[in-house]
């Protein structure tokens, strides 16, 4: 990684620390005298309508500031007024109960006639330091009174059974010099952040503290919370203690002041994303406001301190080597959410807020005159990757042997990418796999380690100074691409635990699209058995063939296709020979004479986002070897007419020519003429635009029998099940043949196999499962006959619910081909109306999206606007997150593509003004992170 920040003159460190001191975000006696107004609002308030808050206002009125602030600033003090406040104006219990808050009320009264200082603080006998301003380290030793009893039942309130414990003598001495390091670095800042500070707790190596280093909470005004990882190292304890008082700092200052607007906490409103943070089963590296804002403030300060450390070396001498956040990781964090506050919060932010926000970001000009590029954050999504090794390298030994194997497949999946990315850096990729192979004997831990390491320096050696990658966009969409993915599955072995929303979650999560029905539901209003039975058609899909029964075949778009099929049943006259070839197809429809030589590449897709000029939004995503539009083109509805097939053959055309360059067909699409279509889309492109063949990605299918397709020799009648589905050998070679010749292709890039669930209503599963094994290794023989690059299953309810098991598809191409297997992609319905395969949680603990990650599968999204329900009528909470877009198709498209782990996501093009308005897609990024979780909790509460 790059070693620092580019060199400018020395900062004047004192300067700047007064100049943060004095200035009123940072002066602790305006910050202090504006929050014990706002308290003794409320106490006052509370005066007229319980006498215990009376007697305490008049004893506070008459008490010197010091005292004051030490009595109602006190953290069991803030938690009484404001629980009180609340129950109250509201009648409804909230926090202690009101009689515990009246009892405080008294005996704080009774703590100021007898003259104590500090209502908590008064029974400790440890303090930070002799200052007056510092606080008192928490021993839960220390007398019983009511004070501890209401902290420590607040505690328990907030972070559960685990109470703080007092820190050892060592840890004492640790914690002072921590104090210390502050006072010779930064004295007037750091002694202004520490004021806020009444209590210092400390929590033993348990539980959530096991890994938890430091933390505070608005709720818990005065006091922070530390683990005693921290107190190993005085650098550590240094940066940690000033984090969590400046976060103090800025809670009292919102206290006092409108940091924030009143709708900053609606349910709606935006998240950022903190990309250098690992997810977690609730998602807790999305910030609201109130947090972004605060940790915007504690980088802007922690760069500074990092800075002056570096001015400082002698103190190394004193405490040991510097072990904090570092100012390059600091700086470019500090730069990161100031950048995302502006764009997408700055609304609600409230008028102080806006004015703090603008003084820091002055701040940030000073320590960095050469910030990171405008939307720059691969290099904080690599310090995750980066950390997230270290993660895995701390787990149990049990642990770390199961998740071995599992561990070397993912980095062999990363490597691939990070060889994308670096091609896309122009740089070469291969020397990446030449040094990869050369770790390749280690054992898998370390293995999984040192490709990692590989990976994260040759792309920051590679990178600009201002840590662009590329100039199309591509590099950035890849990085973002594999740590996403790569932070999931790793996720689930750090954590192994469940998201709390996932019970349920698909049926939750299921979008009907209609306003009224989800209004009803929001306002808690009963549905009638009518509506519920409206609502129940309108989302069906097709259902899971139950077994002897005889399912209408469907095709991976999703709608029965039994009319485009031929049944053949035992006893049935067959139909004759099938016709290689009709010699010609509608109006200037003929067949080509000679095949496209070679297939899609990532290189061929790099010239394409540079040419189409849409890799700079992010359109791109590593599939495997290639790179794909995140928007992909379908071709399975419309009439087999003239006019069907001109509209799908301009829809190609014009999809390559903005970038999108996934092409979708299958021979059962409208009777052989959609992979026809796709032929002279493709051609013309060519020959009309400049374009190559390794630019497209052309994806087929077969499994189901099509008229003038079929070959009686290349399968047996009890290969046939439901009179139009067949996975023998023989009849996929077939199949594959006459869609290169339809397509006009020497080699079709992905090739699926069509429906295979719908064997399961027909035969056993050991049948099943031979069944398959044969069909991939036809499928493995396509592939080194050189006539598919990759196969896979195009499935609609195969992985939701109809019998296919992803793994163990996957173990049966790792025994026909070992690791290197072509089985690579996968289909499936996914969008606002079926979101299954990223809510449904399975077995392992993880969605499908994530099953497939782990297994170096990738994932497209087919029936994105779930058979056009979506394409209209979207509720109020999907149109207002989607500003910018203007149909509800798009909104609907975005919704899919934007998903974790989906590689592309289908959608139907052929009439004009539809192809126009989903293409406008190619020139718009997909939803963040922030952005499309905010949706995800939207849906789900609407649901």
């Amino acid at each position: 990684m790059k070693s620092d920040l580019p060199e400018f003159p020395l900062l004047p460190i004192a300067e700047v620390d007064a100049m943060l001191a004095d200035h009123p975000f940072g002066d602790s006696a305006y910050i202090t005298e504006q929050l014990l107004q706002t308290y003794q609002r409320r106490l006052a308030g509370l005066a007229e309508q319980l006498p215990s808050a009376a007697l305490l206002q008049a004893a506070t009125a008459k008490l010197p500031f010091h005292l004051r602030y030490r009595t109602l600033g006190d953290t069991i003090m803030r938690c009484a007024i404001q629980h009180a406040r609340v129950q109250v104006e509201s009648g409804e219990p909230y926090g202690l109960p009101l009689e515990q808050c009246e009892e405080l009320f008294l005996a704080a009264v009774s703590a100021l006639e007898q003259g104590q200082v500090g209502l908590l603080g008064s029974g400790l006998g440890e303090r930070l330091g002799p200052e007056p301003h510092l606080g008192w380290v928490w021993d839960q030793h220390c007398e019983d009174t009511v004070f501890k009893r209401a902290f420590e039942r607040v505690l328990q309130m907030n972070y559960g059974d685990e109470l703080p414990c007092m820190p050892t003598p060592e840890e004492l001495s640790v914690l002072r010099q921590a104090v210390a390091i502050l006072n010779q670095l930064l004295p007037r800042s750091s002694n202004s952040a520490l004021s806020h500070t009444h209590i210092v707790a400390v929590y033993p190596l348990a539980g959530v503290w096991a890994s938890r280093m430091s933390s505070s909470e608005y709720r818990i005004g005065g006091t922070i919370f530390l683990s005693r990882r921290v107190l190993a190292n005085p650098w550590t304890a240094a940066e940690h203690l000033y984090h969590e008082s400046l976060h103090q700092q800025i809670y009292d200052l919102r206290t006092g002041h409108q940091l924030l607007d009143e709708s900053f906490a609606r349910p709606d409103a935006p998240l950022t994303h903190s990309p250098w943070n690992r997810p977690d089963a609730d998602r807790g590296n999305y910030w609201d406001l109130h947090r972004a804002l605060a940790a915007f403030h504690v980088y802007a300060h922690l760069a500074l301190l990092c800075t002056a450390a570096d001015q400082h070396p002698a103190l190394q001498q004193q405490y040991g080597p510097v072990r904090m956040v570092g100012r390059r990781t600091a700086t470019v964090r500090a730069h990161y959410l100031r950048e995302q506050i502006a764009a997408l919060s700055w609304d609600e932010l409230g008028p102080a807020g806006k004015r703090l926000h603008a003084w820091f970001a002055q701040l940030m000009e000073l320590l960095d005159p050469a910030p990171p590029a405008p939307g720059a954050d691969a290099h904080l999504l690599l310090d995750r990757y980066w950390r997230e090794t270290n993660a895995i390298a701390g787990l149990p030994p049990a642990r770390q042997e199961l998740a071995a194997p599992r561990l070397a497949t993912l980095a062999d999946k990363e490597c691939k990418v990070a060889a994308q990315i670096l091609q896309a850096m122009g740089q070469d990729g291969q020397a990446l796999e030449t040094a990869r192979q050369q770790l390749a004997q280690q054992a898998p831990l370390a293995y999984f380690n040192a490709v990692r390491n590989l990976i994260v320096s040759r792309i920051l050696e590679a990178a600009q100074p201002d840590f662009r990658l590329s100039r199309s966009g591509v590099a950035e969409g890849l990085v973002r691409q594999m740590v996403e993915d790569s932070s999931e599955v790793l996720r689930l072995m750090l954590e192994r635990d469940l998201p709390r929303d996932s019970v349920q979650t698909a049926d939750r999560g299921r979008h009907p699209g209609l306003k009224s029905v989800l209004a009803k539901v929001r306002r808690g209003m009963a549905l009638s058995d009518q509506e519920l039975q409206r609502l129940q058609r309108h989302l069906a899909g097709p259902a899971a063939p139950a077994p002897g029964s005889t399912p209408a075949p469907a095709s991976a778009g999703g709608e029965a296709n039994q009319t485009q099929s031929t049944r053949v049943t035992q006893g049935s006259e067959p139909p004759g020979p099938g016709v290689p070839i009709a010699p010609a197809l509608g109006t200037g429809f003929t067949q080509q004479e000679t095949s496209l030589p070679g297939h899609a590449s990532s290189a061929g897709a790099e010239r394409l986002a540079q040419r189409s000029g849409a890799g700079i939004h992010g359109l791109y995503r590593g599939a495997q070897q290639l790179l794909v539009s995140n928007i992909g083109l379908g071709t399975y509805r419309g009439e087999a007419d003239d006019a069907t097939d001109a509209a799908y053959a301009s829809a190609v055309q014009q999809s390559l020519r903005a970038g999108v360059n996934l092409i979708d067909t299958s021979l059962n699409y409208r009777k052989q003429r959609s992979e026809r279509s796709v032929a002279l889309g493709l051609r013309r492109f060519i020959e009309q635009d400049g374009g190559s063949r390794d630019e497209a990605v052309i994806c087929s299918k077969g499994g189901f029998l099509v008229p003038d397709a079929i070959d009686m020799d290349s399968f047996t009648v009890a290969d046939v099940v439901g009179g139009s589905h067949c996975m023998a050998p023989g009849f996929l070679r077939d199949q594959i043949a006459r869609s290169r010749r339809n397509l006009g292709l020497d080699t079709i890039d992905v090739y699926y196999l069509h429906n295979p669930e719908f064997q399961l209503g027909f035969v056993e599963p050991a049948t099943f499962i031979q069944r398959i094994r044969e069909a991939f290794g036809a499928m493995e023989q396509a592939v080194a006959d050189g006539h598919i690059q990759y196969y896979g299953t195009a499935t609609w309810t195969g992985y939701r619910g109809a019998g296919l098991s992803l793994r163990q598809l996957v173990d049966i191409a790792h025994e026909l081909a070992g690791q290197a297997h072509h089985f690579r992609f996968i289909e499936l319905p996914f969008s606002l109306g079926a979101p299954e395969a990223y809510a449904a949680w399975n077995a392992d603990g993880g969605s499908l999206l994530t099953l497939a990650t782990e297994l170096d599968m990738t994932v497209i999204a087919s029936a994105s606007l779930w058979q056009g329900k979506l394409a209209s009528d979207l509720p109020e909470e999907v149109l207002d997150m989607m500003p910018g877009l203007n149909t509800d198709a798009q909104r609907a498209l975005q919704f899919s593509r934007s998903t974790p782990g989906i590689a592309s996501a289908l959608v139907g093009m052929r009439q004009p003004g539809h192809v126009a308005s989903n293409l406008q897609l190619a020139q718009v990024p997909a939803m963040g992170p922030g952005p499309y979780e905010r949706l995800r909790r939207a849906l789900l509460r609407a649901s």
